[in-house]
C-alpha cells in the first residue's frame, strides 16, 4: 500500500511539474535568448575582458602577485617557501576579470571602452605597452631626482629664514 501511495504522490509531482511548465512557455515556446539589455551587458563585459588583456592587467596582476608571495614570504618565516609558491601559482590573475565589468561601466561607456580596445590594440598602444617597465623605471628615477632636488631647495628655503642651521 505504501509503495503505490509513493507512486501515486510520484505521479501528481510529475503532472503538477508538467502544469507549471507548460504555463510557463503558454503563448509558444520560450526560447533562451538574451533580452537586447542582457547582450548589452554581455557584449560589454567581452569588450572590458579585451581591454584588460590587452592594456596588460593579466600581466600587472601576475606582477603582484608575485609580489605578494615574495612579501609573505619574507613576512612569514617559519613557514616554508615552497607553500607560498605553489600558492601563488594556483592564483590567475584573470580570476578577478568578472568582478571588473560594473567597476568599469561605471566610469566609461561601451563606445569608450571600445575606443580603448582600438588604441591599445594599434601599432602605438602595442608598443606604449611594450615600454611600460622601462618607462615606469625611469619615471621612478626621475621622480626620486626631482624629490631630491625639491628637498635641497626646500632646505635652502628653510635656512635662508633662519628656521635651521646646516
Amino acid at each position: 500500500m505504501r509503495k503505490s501511495w509513493n507512486i501515486l504522490f510520484l505521479v501528481i509531482g510529475l503532472a503538477a511539474g508538467g502544469l507549471i511548465l507548460s504555463s510557463c512557455t503558454a503563448g509558444g515556446a520560450q526560447t533562451n535568448q538574451p533580452t537586447p539589455q542582457q547582450a548589452e551587458e554581455a557584449a560589454l563585459a567581452n569588450d572590458i575582458h579585451r581591454l584588460l588583456k590587452a592594456n596588460g592587467a593579466t600581466e600587472m596582476g601576475t606582477r603582484i602577485i608575485n609580489q605578494i608571495v615574495v612579501t609573505s614570504k619574507r613576512g612569514n618565516p617559519t613557514v616554508p617557501g615552497r607553500f607560498f609558491e605553489e600558492f601563488g601559482r594556483q592564483i590567475n590573475p584573470e580570476d578577478v576579470f568578472p568582478f571588473l565589468p560594473p567597476v568599469y561601466a561605471r566610469h566609461f561607456t561601451h563606445d569608450e571602452i571600445r575606443q580603448m580596445i582600438a588604441f591599445y590594440e594599434s601599432p602605438v598602444g602595442v608598443k606604449m605597452m611594450s615600454q611600460m617597465d622601462a618607462l615606469g623605471e625611469e619615471t621612478m628615477l626621475a621622480d626620486s631626482q626631482w624629490s631630491d632636488a625639491l628637498a635641497q631647495k626646500l632646505a635652502a628655503a628653510m635656512q635662508a629664514k633662519g628656521y635651521i642651521r646646516t
